[in-house]
């Protein structure tokens, strides 16, 4: 891979924005994490961070965006953004763009990152080239699969955050009825995401006749952990036992040795709640594979800049990767 350097970096999720720059040596120069809302544009966000720049002006850039790649242009999946790239080019002067899914930079993560940016929550040690499952609550629900094929790792970003859901406890079919759905469909990430967070806590608070007030998910979860409310505990509780389902049922399908990285924001918040054993044994209880479930370990990932982490490691060390079809490539020169 051949790419002019410097290259501003950016991971572009549904709430938030982090932008870098990535050197000649590789180093990578943190420039600004900005919320979506505050800008009407991603060119407006992108001067914003380029005014922080002290160095020289990025000659390429490369975005991990958060939704599927097979455009020529790409609209974001849980927010009002769209990234044009002939636009863009223009706008920062670039003479190349590539997009990548934003959990494609966060399965090159998942499989740079050392130990120091890891949590384990329980599991045996991983295997070193065993298969991987990365899954990270947020705006949405982002899952990617990640596979060693003769050394190389082959990463599979995909939307297996629409993944069908089903109850499964006597509290989550007494709630049911009151979750909203998507066309009559319950996806995964209407109950674990910020979103689906404020799914579940809306339910709850229906199915005992009470008020379904507009609660946004940080005031869940400060309500859940920190004030003692019973509705925004079990609210919590409920998502994170339908995380480690979703992980789990990745997992067996993959024989995940390699380990299920959970990364975001959402899953540093819910650290307490992920390191309870409630979590570890939603995951095992999978008869009649528990023995398989409880050698498969699962990470929680530290690192606060992971998706800009994974996507200079694909600059710095590209033949890793086998990444032929998951980027994009815009050249300014081709799009006038």
């Amino acid at each position: 891979m051949n790419i002019g350097k410097p290259v501003l970096i950016a991971d572009i999720g549904g709430t938030n924005a982090r932008f870098a720059m990535v050197g000649e040596d590789g180093a990578i120069t943190p420039m600004a994490h900005v919320k979506n809302r505050d800008f009407e544009t991603v060119e407006a966000a992108v001067a914003h961070a380029l005014s922080a720049n002290r160095g020289p002006a990025p000659v390429t850039a490369v975005f991990a965006i958060a939704c599927p790649v097979n455009a020529e242009t790409f609209r974001l999946t849980n927010a009002d953004w769209e990234v044009e790239p002939a636009r863009l080019l223009e706008s920062c002067k670039l003479s190349e763009l590539r997009v990548m899914n934003d959990f494609l930079a966060q399965g090159l993560a998942a499989v740079s990152l050392g130990m120091d940016d890891l949590l384990q929550l329980g599991g045996t040690a991983r295997s070193a080239a065993g298969p991987r499952v990365i899954i990270g609550p947020g705006t949405g629900l982002g899952v990617a699969l990640a596979f060693n094929v003769d050394g190389h790792w082959k990463i599979l970003p995909g939307e297996g955050g629409h993944r069908d859901l089903g109850p499964r406890t006597p509290d989550e079919f007494a709630i049911w009825p009151y979750l909203q759905k998507r066309r009559g469909r319950m996806e995964a990430e209407m109950a674990v995401s910020g979103p689906g967070l404020q799914n579940l806590y809306g339910a709850i608070l229906q199915r005992e006749g009470k008020a379904n007030a507009t609660v946004s998910a940080e005031d869940i979860t400060r309500l859940g952990l920190k004030e003692g409310d019973a509705h925004a505990r079990q609210a919590l509780l409920m998502m994170a036992s339908f995380l480690a389902r979703i992980c789990s049922d990745l997992a067996i399908t993959t024989m995940a040795h390699g380990g299920v990285y959970l990364c975001g924001g959402m899953v540093e918040h819910l650290l307490g709640l992920l390191g309870e054993p409630d979590f570890r044994n939603a995951f095992e209880d999978k008869h009649p594979v528990e023995a398989v479930m409880r050698d498969i370990p699962i990470f929680a990932v530290r690192h606060e800049n992971s998706g800009l982490y994974g996507i200079a490691e694909y600059l710095r060390s590209p033949g890793r990767y086998l990444l032929d079809g998951n980027i994009a490539c815009f050249f300014r020169q081709t799009l006038g």
